[in-house]
């Protein structure tokens, strides 16, 4: 009785075994990535009195919004500068795009200075910050910020259409082997 079962389980498993690993491939490849609370460092450099480092998140930057926070230290002894006076400048330049401008300064007392942008292309951003303190330029920072495309838009809709496209194959798959098998019980059978 056993033997009968097994060679059903074998054929059902040649026959929807592909089809199963494809779903779980296509099912594992969809789901985006999660990041950890922690921003990324984008951006650290010197100059002058101050030392600066930029926080980026999520990491990697991809377009879409970005949260950017500021972390300012003086270059002599590396010490925390929480002046709610400070604020910085900056823009986000890609080619002959126009500038993203942002500004950014503490939401409160002993937070680091924060700004939200929009990055709408994908590419290399020329990073310019500039540095004041009561009005007064400070110190002025360049570099560079890579943002890539933002996939997970992409795999949501792969996830939102392929998924139940490849259930709706297995179920039709598995209608058309219990006709088969229905058909050939009814071929072996006695009266037919």
């Amino acid at each position: 009785m056993t033997r009968p079962i097994l060679l059903q389980t074998c054929r059902a498993c040649r026959l929807y075994g592909p089809a199963a690993l494809t779903l779980a491939f296509l099912a594992h490849h969809s789901v985006p990535r999660a990041y950890a609370d922690g921003p990324h460092i984008a951006f650290h450099g010197t100059d002058g009195a101050y030392t600066v480092t930029l926080f980026s998140a999520p990491d990697p930057l991809v377009t879409g919004p970005a949260d950017l926070r500021l972390l300012v230290q003086l270059s002599s002894d590396g010490s925390l500068v929480s002046d709610p006076g400070l604020a910085a400048d900056g823009e986000l330049v890609l080619g002959d795009r126009p500038a993203v401008v942002f500004r950014m300064s503490p939401a409160a007392a002993r937070q680091l200075p924060q700004a939200t942008v929009r990055l709408t292309d994908a590419g290399t951003y020329a990073l310019r910050l500039h540095l004041r303190k009561s009005d007064r330029p400070a110190a002025g920072f360049e570099g560079t910020l890579p943002v890539e495309s933002n996939h997970g838009v992409r795999n949501t809709v792969f996830a939102a259409v392929l998924i139940p496209a490849m259930l709706i194959v297995l179920f039709l798959l598995n209608q058309s082997a219990k006709q088969k098998l229905r058909r050939r019980r009814i071929a072996a059978s006695p009266a037919g």
